[in-house]
């Protein structure tokens, strides 16, 4: 048994998931010693190509829209980038929901969570996550 992501125990068995040892702190969220060990089990969330594809594709969009706005001196852009935003975050869940069947991180850690997706997006870029 380890201790998930979402603080829930479980038998999975990956390799990488079971060398993490995360401690829970009294308000019973699972905390973690550093980024690099948040990031190692957050990855063993994101064990299928087509769900890494979906958030690749997400966080591409809401990057777009940043950049698009910031480039073109937009007035209000919040109605382009919220939107973006909206998108790019139900991608991702389309991603834990219907293809990796569990909870996203970013439920319980949302900062460490939004780290760790722009660092995959780069893995992703860098070809060291399979997004097909």
């Amino acid at each position: 048994m380890i201790t998930n992501i979402d603080g829930n125990r479980t038998n999975r068995t990956s390799q990488t998931a079971a060398s993490i040892k995360p401690s829970d702190n009294n308000s019973g969220a699972v905390t973690y010693a550093s980024f690099e060990e948040f990031y190692k089990a957050y990855m063993s969330y994101h064990t299928k190509p087509l769900s890494n594809f979906l958030h690749f594709a997400g966080i591409t969009l809401l990057l777009t829209a940043v950049f698009y706005v910031e480039y073109n001196n937009i007035p209000q852009s919040w109605k382009i980038t919220v939107p973006a935003a909206a998108i790019g975050y139900a991608l991702a869940w389309i991603g834990h929901f219907a293809v990796e069947k569990n909870k996203p991180a970013s439920f319980n850690n949302p900062l460490w969570s939004i780290r760790a997706g722009l660092r995959m997006y780069i893995d992703m870029l860098r070809g060291k996550v399979k997004i097909w």
